[in-house]
């Protein structure tokens, strides 16, 4: 039979017994040794004329498909992407390998695949791991109106990740002021101070103010 869906590697052998040998041997509009699948007719004529005619089925496996289920990265320029590749079809077991790439530790990016199945049929593939953009925050700031006081203000616009954020504001003494989703951090003195913003993938990125 064939060995790869579609392919035409398929052969036949006919031997003639009974009548009076020596036998001619025919197969109707084929080559016995490259048929596709479907079914065939052929005929034996021995030497007095006598005429035999049979037909024979050639098979082949299904068509190979491959299901792929990935895992996009969690963030920005990380390497935590996961795919997981299973064969259908042909004729297992499947050899699969992921070119250039293992397939737990992957970046951002387009990947090719190749499953190699028991009678060295291929079929190649490619899928995409995505990763979210970079977190990117914008600041405004309202300075001490008097000197010694703690009117300040700083409020804060986040994108990128995948929100919601969490804004953890830290001042110079390495003191946490305030761990919130709120967009701004009030009564300030003056000084410098960093906010620590992580999204809703446990990303995080650091600002000082």
């Amino acid at each position: 039979n064939v060995s790869c869906n579609g392919g035409d590697d398929g052969s036949v052998t006919i031997t003639g017994v009974g009548g009076t040998p020596p036998y001619m041997i025919s197969l109707l509009n084929a080559n016995p040794s490259q048929l596709s699948a479907g079914y065939y007719n052929y005929m034996v004529i021995d030497s007095l004329s006598c005429i035999y005619t049979d037909s024979f089925l050639i098979t082949e496996p299904p068509i190979i498909s491959v299901t792929s289920n990935t895992t996009n990265v969690s963030c920005n320029g990380g390497n935590d992407g996961t795919v997981s590749i299973i064969g259908n079809g042909g004729t297992p077991p499947y050899t699969i390998s992921l070119l250039n790439a293992n397939m737990s530790q992957l970046s951002a990016g387009y990947y090719t695949y190749m499953l190699v199945d028991s009678f060295s049929c291929v079929y190649t593939d490619s899928f995409l791991i995505t990763e979210p953009p970079s977190i990117s925050v914008t600041s405004n700031t309202t300075n001490v109106s008097c000197n010694g006081g703690n009117d300040g203000l700083i409020s804060v616009s986040v994108s990128g990740g995948v929100g919601p954020y969490l804004k953890t504001w830290v001042n110079a003494l390495g003191v946490t002021i305030q761990s919130s989703n709120a967009p701004s951090v009030d009564t300030l003195i003056a000084g410098l101070y960093t906010l620590i913003v992580t999204d809703a993938q446990a990303c995080t990125t650091s600002q000082f103010i």
